[in-house]
């Protein structure tokens, strides 16, 4: 009898080590994630002014990847997967609601994921100072002016630009008071690239921003060299209020690196401009946030509204799932988003993008970001996307292959939606030569 109680208390001790070391191990690993958003890094040279007191100015990109790279790992690890070739794009393969539950549980484990939120903090964007403003276009309220130009109506976004001077919201005086939404971009536009983006593509991008409810636009140039810089292409965006031009290059000390210069930018534009806008969208230009079901002008602010007033004021980031647009396309047309449209029938990664509130950032990275408070939602894909915009990227940049045409499907609801606003927000713009048959991807 005894030594059968010395084996069994020799094995319950053994049991509890190896329990012990586990959770030893697993305490190790988020530690040493979650130790990104509490140690102390060096400052940027030529970075922030620090506008938001609880973000560090300048971030430790290793350990800043470093995490990044574990949360990713989860992520993808986690990531829905369908067996079925023949899925229907834009279908939750697993329900939302058991999805984000897994999710927000084990980023609470890992430190990413706070709920300390005061219910009086609401992130509601509202386009009216008071009773008596005028709506604000971007929200989808207002309506267009027919012009005789080329054009066939000037958009609401420009009918309240031009009267204000700002798409911000604006006090008795003009004075711009705050955004609703914002987009932070790094970009680099060089003749070199396979991809052959081109200013021609940028500026379509922005003008379906602007049309969705984006209403200022902060602007990272990664140049390499002098005549790399975009400045002097995009001076009537930056003269009217819509762009703020970041120069991120080797002047500024910048690294060349384009992760390690992204989330560089990322940071800086959050403790510089944190405090201008509610909710600020972070995406490249290769990349469309997509509302299903609303063609109209503020579609995606009023998609932010709706989650906000579904999820409550705890409502700190949302994440689009990344879909692909495949393949050359039709070449008779002059925009991406008319040319491209085949879409993967499910995300083909998990690299998700954010939109988020700039004000609860603590640390910003690429995919995800570090928050002071708040939680993090992944939206159902028959609400929004973000398609992406590869086009023939995995052919080679060579003609459509049938393993291209087999993992997608046609989709013409963006080139339908969109394709004619956007061509006409450009037109009356006075941007005509914003359209190219032979540029792009």
């Amino acid at each position: 009898m005894c030594r059968m109680f010395g084996v069994l208390l020799g094995f319950n001790l053994w049991i509890i080590s190896w329990l012990l070391i586990t959770i030893d191990v697993g305490n190790d690993a988020a530690t040493e994630i979650g130790s990104v958003t509490k140690a102390k890094f060096r400052i940027l040279e030529g970075g922030a002014t620090g506008r938001n007191d609880h973000v560090t100015r300048g971030v430790d990109i290793r350990k800043l990847q470093k995490a990044e790279s574990a949360r990713r790992a989860f992520i993808i690890k986690e990531a829905p997967k369908s067996s079925s070739s023949s899925r229907q794009p834009f279908t939750d393969s697993r329900n939302s609601a058991d999805r984000n539950k897994a999710f927000s549980s084990r980023l609470k484990e890992l430190g990413f994921h706070r709920n300390n939120v005061d219910p009086g903090d609401t992130a509601l964007c509202s386009c009216w100072d008071d009773e008596s403003q005028e709506p604000c276009p971007a929200s989808g309220i207002g309506e267009g002016r027919e012009t005789a130009d080329t054009a066939k109506y000037v958009p609401a976004w420009q009918v309240y630009l031009k009267k204000h001077g700002t798409l911000g919201l604006v006090d008795d005086v003009s004075r711009v008071k705050e955004y609703c939404l914002t987009e932070v971009l790094q970009v680099r536009i060089y003749e070199e690239d396979k991809a052959n983006w081109t200013l021609r593509e940028l500026k379509q991008w922005m003008h379906y921003l602007f049309l969705n409810g984006v209403q200022h636009i902060y602007l990272c140039d990664h140049y390499a060299s002098d005549e790399e810089r975009l400045e002097s292409h995009v001076v009537e965006y930056i003269s009217r209020g819509l762009v703020t031009y970041i120069p991120w290059g080797p002047k500024e000390n910048i690294s060349s690196n384009p992760l390690d210069a992204q989330i560089q930018c990322y940071n800086h534009t959050v403790a510089t401009y944190g405090n201008d806008s509610k909710w600020q969208l972070a995406v490249d230009m290769d990349e469309y946030p997509f509302v299903r079901g609303d063609r109209e002008e503020g579609a995606l602010l009023r998609m932010l509204q709706r989650l906000t007033n579904e999820l409550g004021a705890a409502l700190s980031e949302v994440c689009m799932e990344n879909y692909l647009m495949l393949g050359k396309g039709d070449n008779n047309n002059d925009m991406v988003i008319s040319r491209i449209n085949r879409v993967v029938r499910e995300p083909q990664n998990s690299l998700v993008k954010p939109i988020y509130r700039p004000d609860r950032v603590s640390k910003a990275a690429v995919h995800h970001n570090y928050y002071t408070k708040g939680n993090i939602h992944w939206t159902n894909p028959r609400q929004l996307i973000m398609l992406h915009y590869w086009g023939a990227r995995l052919q080679d940049w060579g003609p459509d292959t049938p393993e291209i045409r087999n993992k997608t499907v046609e989709m013409n609801l963006m080139r339908v939606a969109w394709g004619e606003k956007v061509r006409n927000s450009l037109l009356a713009f006075g941007e005509n030569d914003a359209f190219s048959k032979s540029s792009g991807p």
